[in-house]
């Protein structure tokens, strides 16, 4: 129980840290004119490469998170914002625990995690 834990909290982190390709290219790649040197246009200029789309990059709009969820940015997520994701939606009233018709970060927190964890049972995670 403790491995799923922590592989769950591992991917969280790591999703929340974000994976972007948007670095600037070194080394010939960069070199655009092929003149051996590297001008401040060339370091700027985007990629002309678009970046492969992997498991971890593909949208999730079940998963817009509580800042993304969170309209307004007052800090709590009213029935009409949990709407953005479909497994909130259907248990906010049990996520509500103190019945203010919102949730707060910890509320939220407590309903996606116990989601998560109930996701990785399912899916058989890997237990040594």
């Amino acid at each position: 129980m403790k491995l799923t834990r922590s592989l769950l909290l591992g991917a969280t982190l790591a999703l929340a840290a974000g994976c972007t390709d948007d670095k600037p290219q070194s080394g010939r790649a960069a070199d655009k004119n092929n003149d051996g040197k590297m001008s401040s246009a060339e370091h700027r200029a985007p990629s002309a490469a678009k970046p492969t789309r992997t498991a971890a990059s593909k949208p999730r709009p079940q998963n817009a998170g509580f800042n993304g969820l969170d309209k307004n940015s007052d800090g709590y997520l009213t029935r009409a914002e949990a709407r953005g994701n479909a497994h909130l939606a259907s248990n906010f009233k049990a996520a509500d625990r103190n019945n203010d018709g919102r949730l707060n970060r910890a509320e939220y927190r407590a309903v996606v995690t116990k989601n998560d964890v109930k996701t990785a049972k399912t899916r058989g995670a890997v237990h040594r």
